[in-house]
């Protein structure tokens, strides 16, 4: 095929969608084309009299978008000097779209979703249980401060009396179970954090997470403190003071003291984000510039990442292994937590123009995040794509302090202006995946 007499590489180009694949062919294409000129040229290969709709997609050259000229991008790799190229190509992800947006009382500061319902908690010490439609069931009183951490034990419709967790500057944790499906909730269990090292920092709970197996949670504080405590109420004894009786009686639930299994000691300023790697490898995010993976069962710590800057939030990928964290230098970056090097990041992806506040892995693509900034912008990314996202979400009017990706259909946002917005995915980001 002639195209110009301007410099060119030999390419093949493959796909693993079999539906769009092209003879195994070696074509001379000009270092100068673009993605966009390469989308034209599969298309006509696929369809030369156009009687097939075109189709958008995108085109990695050893693992990553070209989001440049191939010179460009090949001379940035170091492979200008190959002959031959394979060129992969994939059906473009679709744009996420709006789909509802939910009006709180006060900044929302946490956000986790199982199917069919969505877990609040907000500025106004209120945690809140919704429909996935946006309808409010439940708004929980209990914590006496700033609502910053909620997150699910329940799995999703086969559990029966759902179950979840939320923590709270109060300086405690609680254990909230629905009864009736959701009919009622009752506060089941509660800890309340204790004294570290660091007697001069507040005991302000900032995050919360809970292993695969489900029976332990972590605390993450203000104080420096990471706690393990068991999901058992069964396992605690009950409140007994005074006051605590009161607020039984009131409230008209029991309220048992969770057991504490473990602390780990390390962190030197607040621990902001919490995320296990297993039931056993808890990963911990820090303001004091570090990542740290420990090993809960011989609490001891097992590695540590060290950043430039404050760490907001850290997340950890069961399909690909991989760590993604939020910092204040206002990038996001990729790690490898399983190698000796797992310090060294793998990628860094630098879109936002403020503080990174939240990011959250896609619970069925291996390649697949979304981040949220103070700059009001909600990203879909690509790890294949680290200089630019795929898509950028709008509707905030103030920043973004948490998000959330745990249900496949529906990437979630919340923040200062006191809405969490819902963006529908539409789902063939599972099948570029594959």
């Amino acid at each position: 095929m002639d195209f110009t007499d301007e410099p060119q590489l030999q390419a093949r180009f493959f796909t693993k969608q079999q539906q769009y694949a092209i003879p195994g062919t070696t074509l001379s294409i000009p270092l100068t084309y673009t993605a966009a000129q390469l989308n034209d040229l599969v298309n006509q290969i696929l369809s030369p009299d156009s009687s097939i709709s075109p189709v958008n997609f995108d085109f990695l050259i050893d693992g990553e978008f070209v989001r440049v000229t191939l010179e460009e991008h090949l001379r940035e790799r170091n492979l200008l000097a190959d002959h031959d190229i394979d060129i992969e190509y994939a059906e473009s992800a679709s744009p996420p779209t709006p789909f509802d947006s939910i009006l709180h009382d006060d900044w929302v500061s946490a956000v986790r979703a199982i199917n069919g319902y969505i877990l609040t908690g907000s500025y106004d010490n209120v945690v809140r249980l919704w429909t996935s439609s946006g309808q409010l069931i439940h708004a929980i009183g209990g914590h006496e401060a700033v609502v910053k951490s909620v997150s699910w034990i329940t799995d999703g419709d086969n559990d029966v009396e759902k179950k979840f967790l939320s923590a709270s500057h109060d300086g405690t944790a609680r254990l909230w179970q629905c009864s009736h499906g959701v009919k009622s909730v009752s506060c089941i269990g509660r800890c309340t954090i204790p004294d570290s090292g660091f007697s001069n920092l507040p005991k302000n709970v900032e995050s919360i997470a809970v292993n695969s197996d489900k029976n332990l949670f972590a605390t993450g504080s203000q104080n420096c403190g990471v706690h393990i405590w068991s999901t058992d109420p069964s396992e605690g004894v009950e409140a007994t003071s005074e006051k605590a009786k009161k607020k039984r009686r009131m409230e008209k639930q029991v309220d048992f003291n969770l057991p504490h299994v473990e602390s780990l000691e390390g962190h030197t300023q607040c621990v902001s984000s919490l995320c296990w790697v297993n039931s056993s490898t808890l990963c911990s995010a820090s303001w004091d510039h570090t990542i740290r993976l420990w090993d809960v069962r011989k609490s001891v710590q097992k590695s540590a990442i060290t950043g430039s800057k404050v760490f907001f939030d850290v997340q950890y990928s069961p399909l690909n292994q991989l760590l993604v964290a939020a910092s204040a230098d206002r990038h996001i970056r990729l790690y490898d937590q399983r190698t000796s090097s797992g310090a060294a990041v793998m990628a860094s992806f630098s879109s936002h123009s403020l503080w990174v506040s939240c990011i959250h892995w896609s619970p069925v693509t291996e390649y697949h995040f979304v981040s949220g900034s103070h700059d009001k912008l909600f990203k879909l990314w690509d790890t294949r794509s680290p200089k630019v996202p795929l898509y950028d979400m709008t509707g905030h009017e103030d920043k973004i302090l948490c998000a959330d990706w745990s249900v496949s259909e529906q990437m979630i946002c919340g923040g200062a202006d006191k809405h969490i917005r819902i963006f529908k995915n539409l789902g063939n980001l599972a099948e570029i995946d594959q």
